[in-house]
């Protein structure tokens, strides 16, 4: 901004690039999440509130001792099995709260992923169900799940 050019000159700082060293700008949390800030830096602090908390693909036709098999994760330590459609994610890391943003996707019969209105979320799981198009639960071969607090 105007007032960062100013103080630049006043005090002689050059701006940096990749080829000259000089006084780099970090972009403001506002900046970061407007995609914004296109001639300042971005730490992975900034960043962080962009970044998913967690996120899970698993298979929910297994369930060996009563877990599903995780394809892969980020900080999620167990999917639990509950019956047919019904599964509870566990983290890893507990979360900061419970007010988190989900979304989902599952494989087949062109289920969707939908909260559990009788389970509330928890910093250390959500509970999710899979419904079908007919409207019952189901089990699907691949469904993600992602997280965003």
């Amino acid at each position: 901004d105007a007032d960062a050019a100013t103080a630049r000159t006043t005090l002689g700082v050059l701006a940096a690039s990749t080829s000259v060293a000089g006084l780099i700008e970090l972009a403001t949390a506002a900046e970061t999440q407007a995609v914004t800030a296109t001639d300042r830096a971005v730490t992975p602090v900034s960043r962080a509130s962009l970044l998913p908390v967690a996120w899970v693909s698993f298979d929910g036709t297994t369930n060996t001792a009563g877990n599903c098999t995780i394809g892969a994760d980020y900080n999620v330590s167990t999917v639990t099995d509950n019956g047919t459609g019904d599964y509870t994610i566990n983290f890893s890391n507990a979360l900061a709260d419970a007010h988190y943003a989900i979304a989902g996707w599952s494989y087949g019969d062109g289920v969707i992923v939908s909260g559990n209105g009788s389970n509330v979320p928890t910093s250390s799981a959500c509970r999710i169900r899979n419904r079908g198009h007919e409207g019952s639960y189901v089990d699907s071969a691949k469904i993600t799940v992602i997280f965003f607090r």
